[in-house]
Parts: C-alpha cells; sequence; structure tokens
C-alpha cells in the first residue's frame, strides 16, 4: 500500500522532533550509559513528556489526512466509473450501422464499393482506409435513417450526436479525474485512444458548418 506525501510529511516531521528532543539531552548529560534504573525513568519521563503532545497532535493530523486520502480517492474512483460509464456509451454507439454509400476503400477500386450502401459509425471513426472526410460530416445535417429489426427508427445525426455527447461525457471527466491527482499513465491512455475519433468529429463538425453557411449564402441571393 502506497503511503500518500502527506503522511510522509509527518513522519518526517515526527522523526526531526524527535531527534530535536533527544539531541540537548545527551548534550547537557553526555557521558557513558547509565546502569541506574532511575536515570532510565528519568530520560523516559523527559522523552514522553517532551515529544508526548507533539506526537498526539501529529497522530491527530495523520488520521485526518488518511481520512482525506481515502475520500479522494474515493471520489478519483467515481469519476473513473463515469468515466467507464461513456466509454460504454461510446462503443455501443460506434456499433451501430450508419450511411456510407458506395465508399473508397483504400486498395480498391471505385466500383468494387458501388453496392455498399452503410457501415458502422466505428469503421468513419477509427479506419484509416476508407475516405472518411466525404461520409463522415454530411451525416450530421443529413436525413439518412434505417429501420433496426426491433422496429426502431435510427437516424444518421442522432448516432452522431450520441457519440459526440459519450466523448464530451469522457473528456469532461477526464479533465476532472486529472485535476483530482489522478493516475497520469492512465490519463494518458485513455486520452491517445479517443484522439482520433474526437478529431474527425471536431473536423466533421467544421465541414458541416461551412456547407450549412455555404447553402444559407446561396438562398440568401
Amino acid at each position: 500500500m502506497l503511503i500518500s506525501k502527506g503522511l510522509l510529511v509527518f513522519l518526517a516531521v515526527a522523526t526531526v522532533l524527535a531527534v530535536a528532543a533527544v539531541a540537548p539531552y545527551f548534550y547537557v548529560f553526555d557521558g557513558p550509559y547509565s546502569q541506574s534504573s532511575q536515570d532510565w525513568a528519568n530520560f523516559g519521563g523527559y522523552v514522553g513528556g517532551t515529544l508526548g503532545p507533539l506526537y498526539a497532535i501529529l497522530a491527530f493530523a495523520a488520521a485526518a489526512q488518511a481520512i482525506l486520502d481515502s475520500r479522494q480517492q474515493a471520489a478519483r474512483q467515481a469519476l473513473l466509473m463515469a468515466i467507464q460509464r461513456y466509454e460504454t456509451e461510446f462503443d455501443f454507439v460506434c456499433a451501430r450501422t450508419v450511411t456510407c454509400k458506395a465508399p473508397w476503400v483504400w486498395g480498391n477500386s471505385p466500383k468494387g464499393t458501388t453496392g455498399l450502401e452503410s457501415v458502422s459509425l466505428r469503421t468513419l471513426l477509427y479506419s484509416d482506409s476508407i475516405d472518411w472526410q466525404r461520409h463522415l460530416w454530411p451525416l450530421i445535417t443529413g436525413n439518412g435513417f434505417r429501420v433496426l429489426s426491433t422496429g426502431e427508427i435510427s437516424q444518421d445525426r442522432e448516432v452522431v450526436f450520441a457519440a459526440q455527447c459519450a466523448l464530451d461525457g469522457i473528456s469532461k471527466y477526464l479533465a476532472l479525474y486529472e485535476s483530482a491527482g489522478g493516475d497520469a499513465p492512465l490519463i494518458e491512455y485513455i486520452r491517445s485512444r479517443y484522439e482520433v475519433p474526437m478529431a474527425r468529429l471536431e473536423a466533421a463538425t467544421e465541414a458541416a458548418a461551412e456547407s450549412l453557411a455555404e447553402i444559407s449564402a446561396e438562398e440568401a441571393e
């Protein structure tokens, strides 16, 4: 079990106090070790009377620090659980199918995907073998949909919006976890894991906004 920095400070202070209290005694009563039990009793009374109150204060402070550390650890654990919930939601959304008609797939001719009408959102967010730039942003403004086996209608822009919300949740709680002193390697791992889909959704959102602005300008003319 790792000892927190606060408790290490208390241990260091306790050591310094012990040395500071005993050193003057040996300086004043310098000499060979006494064989008298009374001398040792006097020494024990001196040490107990000097360090007892100070150590009592330190013990109380250390207990308070331990409680604080426990609460902070519980708070970090709660933040991690929130991040995991959003990760689960993101993985679920990424598995859903969205419109992607005849995409170009690396290593294949354009005619090779003529009959392809849809792919999983994960493909557009992660794969480097597909021209995601051309197919991702229209999902944000389009009206494409499909009827699921359950009879539910799944609209493309709703799927993309759900993915954006999940990523926003991951980013928000990850920042809170970092500010709470969370594990740095874990933070870096989570950030790197979602760096690509975040960047692609941001680029797609900007492209969709530009497209809508152009349409508005044309309608105004």
